[in-house]
């Protein structure tokens, strides 16, 4: 049973549906599932690495402003009279200069919470004093000479870093040499790591993320979670990346754990600023979405088989039925009759095609006994049979044409047009020149190149000078042509060529018709050449049988149509003409 169904191409037909139909869509629909899952991970990535990008910018744009401040305090009176003539002022003024100096200080303070403390020191007085926002006048302690030994390092000037301190740069009123006290006075700002680490928690809005401000550098490390591992993955990945990148996201793995990190540098100094968020957080709610998607799909792929099979019960069951009694007629067999119980269109066509099938029975004895009005009948058959599909595909290619204002090619394409159905229509003659023949013929396939032209390509030869006034039948070459487009190149999506050449060869002249379509396989092939070979009473008569048919009766028995496998693996055509049962005659 099963053998039975794959043999009449049900199943291959099911097959075929489900290629075509339903395994695209499913493929679309998981495209458009992981495209959809790609954008929203792209917009929750551009989100963090906004925030991240916005916070670190204000930063800075606080850290401008702290030393814009700190800058102003250079210029300080009392502060230049202590540090270059303290020999001028009594202890009154010198009381006055600290108490003044300290309240300024107290204010730079207060007017940022990142500051801890504001430090000036007096390296060059005598007594070697300090003084400082939080405790006023104090001696310098062995831990600032350490720091002022540290001032030289100024390879980045707008951060120093000492004992994993945060200041911001030390300034003077000279700039540094190699001498580290060529100075008088030096103010340094020290930040507030308690209140950097306070704003950096914002961004930990996930499970087990964090975020730190380093300098790879000076191994600065600011974190708002202690996690070591996490911390030595990210100072080596951010000191690779600091020169590379200012900014940026990417995807780290550490100890089997996917983190996205987020992380924006400084553009004074190689501060920066990132997070990291274990990757099955940040993305954890798309899941739900996931999901939707995938049962959205499963239930239009379960409404699509329902579809299908109902188009096969109802649509293509019947008309398979349909074909295989048209089929079964047209090998003779006269007597079929088809039933169908449905109340549609398809009763209908049934009912007419019994009607049709007991109208032919009666014609058959009324038909011309004579071979030559048979054949003339069969090519007024061929010749009033145009393909609707030619015609509308036309009109569409033409529409095409107009509307991207190809006006050229538009009136020549109309020409062609006009020529192929006033060749077609006309009722003249059964025969004409081969000029005439091979005319038609070219514009037929110059048509169909052009509606065929995103996947194929024409190669048509000249006749060979002359044979243009040979008397030939009508429709010979066209029918050729047709069947190469229509059938040869069904299943080319590209690079398909069709070709028409003309060979004069001692006393034929043979027209050729090849493709590099899928072909025929050996069976098929070598059952059409043997129809051909055969008796033309005992087989079907077809398109190809009707021109063998006709061109033996024109050029005799050595003329004729021949079949043959092209070297380019599709279907080559061949219609021999022997030029001694016919002459070219002089215009």
């Amino acid at each position: 049973m099963l053998l039975t169904l794959w043999k009449r191409g049900i199943f291959r037909r099911l097959l075929s549906t489900f290629l075509v139909v339903l395994l695209p869509i499913c493929l679309l629909g998981i495209n458009f599932i992981n495209l959809g899952m790609r954008a929203v991970k792209k917009e929750i990535s551009n989100s963090i690495q906004s925030q991240i990008d916005f916070y670190f910018e204000n930063f800075e744009k606080e850290m401008d402003r702290i030393r814009l401040l700190q800058s102003d305090l250079i210029n300080d009176v009392n502060l230049n009279k202590m540090a270059n003539l303290p020999e001028t002022m009594n202890l009154y003024d010198k009381a006055s200069a600290i108490l003044s100096l300290q309240q300024r200080l107290l204010a730079i303070k207060n007017s940022s919470a990142y500051i801890k403390d504001v430090i000036v020191l007096l390296p060059a007085s005598d007594d070697e004093n300090k003084i400082t926002a939080s405790y006023g006048l104090s001696k310098i302690t062995s831990n600032d000479k350490e720091l002022l030994d540290h001032i030289p390092d100024k390879s980045h000037n707008y951060f120093s870093f000492w004992e994993n301190r945060l200041f911001l740069s030390f300034l003077s009123p000279l700039e540094y040499s190699n001498n580290t006290h060529s100075s008088s006075f030096i103010i340094a700002v020290e930040l507030n790591e308690k209140e950097i680490r306070t704003a950096l928690n914002q961004f930990n809005n996930y499970k087990d993320s964090g975020a730190v401000l380093m300098n790879p550098d000076h191994h600065y490390f600011l974190t708002t979670d202690d996690n070591p591992m996490v911390e030595i993955s990210l100072k080596k990945y951010l000191g690779e990346r600091k020169e590379e990148e200012k900014a940026g996201h990417a995807l780290l793995k550490i100890k089997g754990t996917a983190y996205q990190v987020f992380y924006a540098g400084s553009t004074h100094s190689s501060l920066v600023l990132a997070t990291y968020i274990p990757e099955k957080f940040i993305f954890e709610p798309l899941k739900g979405y996931s999901n939707w998607l995938w049962v959205f799909t499963a239930i239009s792929l379960v409404i699509i088989l329902l579809f299908s099979y109902s188009t096969y019960k109802y649509i293509h069951k019947p008309m398979l039925k349909l074909v295989s009694s048209f089929k079964k007629v047209e090998n003779g067999d006269l007597n079929v009759r088809i039933e169908h119980h449905h109340e549609d269109e398809f009763r209908y066509l049934f009912k007419r095609f019994n009607v049709m099938v007991e109208n032919t029975k009666a014609l058959i004895d009324q038909v011309y006994k004579q071979k030559i009005l048979a054949q003339r009948a069969e090519l007024k058959q061929l010749q009033s049979q145009i393909n609707p599909h030619f015609l509308y595909n036309s009109y569409f290619t033409l529409y095409s044409m107009l509307e991207d204002e190809d006006y050229d090619n538009s009136k020549r394409f109309v020409k062609q047009i006009g020529g192929y159905f006033q060749y077609m229509t006309r009722n003249a003659s059964d025969e004409v020149s081969l000029a005439a023949e091979v005319a038609h013929a070219r514009i037929y396939a110059e048509i169909q190149a052009r509606r065929f032209r995103n996947r194929m390509r024409l190669e048509f030869e000249e006749l060979p000078p002359g044979y243009e006034n040979i008397i030939v039948p009508r429709l010979i070459i066209q029918p050729l042509i047709e069947n190469a487009f229509e059938h040869g190149l069904e299943n080319k999506s590209a690079d398909g060529i069709v070709k028409v050449r003309f060979i004069a060869m001692n006393r034929f002249l043979v027209i050729v018709v090849e493709d590099n379509g899928c072909g025929m396989s050996e069976s098929d092939l070598n059952l059409l050449a043997g129809k051909i070979s055969g008796d033309a009473d005992m087989i079907e008569i077809t398109g190809m049988m009707n021109i063998h048919q006709r061109v033996r009766m024109k050029f005799g028995p050595l003329s004729g149509v021949g079949v043959d496998r092209g070297i380019d693996g599709g279907l080559t055509v061949k219609i021999h003409i022997d030029m001694e049962r016919e002459k070219p005659i002089d215009a």
